[in-house]
């Protein structure tokens, strides 16, 4: 079976911890000009999840669950030899193989970059084409992370879907013959960058084509983990506005984040005046279409004066706005049957919340008096305009203030929680309303292994107790071995902080081990 060099497999591994990639087995990290990463800010880290089994069909968009937002794309690249990257490898250095036919290759490109296709834009359903980064020939390693390769270690379905596929041309510029992973030439994909090494060069084996799965959701600074929480208070995830104002309330939104929120209501009363009512309403039992929502204080006749017009919102949606003769014909939102009651074309559910505004006219009445005091806000306090000292508009400063927002951060109106915890983090709602974001463990990447190669079980020692031992990978001079868990055979098992090789897959001596996992966070 062809096998990497140590040459090349430590190259690989030293240059990626440096944040370099690996072109050349003819460079020092020092000489390499192209970037790499092992993901750590929040504008490159996957911030959605990635399904575990896709399904390998070029440009179909898939998600991790029914209903959740598309995050990968299968696409197939165009690969294109990167400059400077050409050299013959069984030159002192050049860390060629010694399987059959390596010893003597010639000189030629050991590295390409992965391009997306001409044609992409055309071909693609994913949203965030033509944005700049997801464009017709844009090369991968220029878009510094913006677009990234999904590694295998998503996966554990066998065959793994996320290991990449490498193809020569067919001559007519499509894919041809696949160059399989295990091949003589021996070859790299860095996923982050998209850069493909070869270890060994053969001119009957160019590779021109490659098929991987590119992230194509959201990264972590896209929600909740953004240095403001102005972002995520004023818009849904569909990017509609997170507060909506209903009939006579003005919302602004400061450049700091922070959410004012008035009245622009005006009410006016006395011999031969007017008033501008409002009720609201909240649905304790389901009330079926056709049936009466009867009002309390004969609401659409207030203080002696016929209605002139009337306005429904259901859950803050307008549904009908009109006179009492317009909306009394039968509509299919509402229709009033009497002066207080209201009939709706449709069934009004439990927590439904109907506000109603009318707008009376006739020459009785009195004055409308606000409840509390100056600068309370005003609401319906079991029938009667009440104010409290814990809700205080400030006209001067335009600022709402309020003792508890526990209930409107913490839920929609919907029920449903606002912020939403994934796979670790935990979010805690405290009886003042502050929310607390957790996380219960942290990603440690290839971290190097130390230990003694003695040839049986080998003891290495982790840093950290890991979070749960199926979620360690482990690299030998780059490869990585079976997972523990796995049913056919295992290469190594995990007790506490300690790994343990298997008899028949110890690591030889001078092996570049390393572990990649998540570590408990207390």
């Amino acid at each position: 079976m062809a096998g990497k060099s140590n040459t090349s497999a430590t190259f690989f591994a030293q240059k990626k911890l440096l944040g370099k990639a690996h072109t050349s087995n003819l460079k020092t990290d020092g000489e390499e000009l192209i970037g790499s990463n092992i993901q750590s800010s929040t504008n490159l880290l996957f911030g959605q999840p990635i399904p575990i089994s896709p399904s390998r069909t070029l440009n179909l968009i898939q998600s991790s669950s029914q209903g959740a937002p598309g995050t990968i794309e299968y696409i197939q690249f165009a690969l294109e030899v990167l400059t400077g990257s050409t050299y013959d490898a069984d030159n002192s250095g050049g860390g060629g193989g010694a399987d059959s036919g390596e010893t003597s290759q010639s000189s030629g490109p050991h590295t390409y970059k992965f391009k997306l296709p001409s044609d992409y834009i055309s071909n693609s359903n994913n949203n965030k084409k033509g944005n700049g980064v997801f464009n017709n020939n844009k090369i991968v390693h220029e878009t510094l992370g913006g677009i990234q390769l999904v590694p295998p270690f998503y996966s554990q379905t066998a065959p793994n879907p996320y290991i990449i596929k490498i193809y020569k041309d067919d001559g007519s510029g499509n894919a041809g013959s696949e160059i399989p992973l295990l091949d003589n030439i021996d070859w790299n994909v860095d996923y982050y960058n998209g850069m493909l090494f070869l270890q060994d060069y053969d001119a009957n084996k160019i590779p021109a084509h490659a098929r991987a799965f590119a992230y194509i959701g959201d990264y972590a600074n896209q929600g909740f983990f953004e240095n403001s929480l102005s972002g995520s208070l004023q818009k849904l995830t569909d990017g509609s506005s997170y507060l909506v104002a209903g009939d006579n309330i003005t919302i602004t939104s400061g450049s700091n984040g922070q959410i004012t929120i008035s009245s622009t209501a005006t009410s006016s009363g006395g011999s031969g005046g007017g008033t501008k009512s409002k009720k609201a309403y909240t649905i304790t039992d389901t009330i079926a279409s056709g049936s009466s929502l009867t009002t309390t204080n004969s609401a659409y006749d207030d203080a002696g004066y016929s209605p002139s017009l009337i306005d429904v919102f259901l859950n803050g949606q307008l549904l009908l706005s009109g006179t009492n003769s317009e909306v009394g014909n039968g509509s299919v939102d509402y229709f009033v049957s009497d002066s207080n009651k209201l009939k709706f074309g449709f069934d009004l559910n439990i927590e439904d919340v109907i506000n109603v505004v009318v707008e009376n006219s006739g020459s009785a009445g009195a004055d409308v008096n606000p409840g509390g005091t100056d600068t309370q806000v005003q609401f319906n306090d079991g029938g009667n305009l009440a104010g409290d000292s814990g809700l205080v508009f400030n006209k001067t400063t335009n600022s709402l203030t309020t003792t508890n927002l526990s209930g409107s951060l913490t839920k929609l109106s919907d029920g449903t929680s606002y912020i939403k915890s994934s796979t670790g983090i935990n979010i805690v709602s405290s009886s003042n309303g502050a929310i607390s974001i957790k996380v219960n463990k942290e990603m440690i990447f290839n971290e190097l292994l130390g230990g003694s190669v003695d040839g049986f079980n080998t003891l290495f020692t982790l840093a950290n107790t890991p979070f749960a031992s199926n979620e360690i990978s482990i690299f030998v001079n780059g490869q990585l071995q079976t997972p523990p868990g796995l049913a056919t055979f295992q290469d190594y098992s995990v007790t506490g902080s300690n790994v343990f090789f298997t008899t028949g897959s110890t690591p030889e001596e001078s092996s570049l081990v390393m572990a990649m996992y998540n570590k408990v966070v207390s």
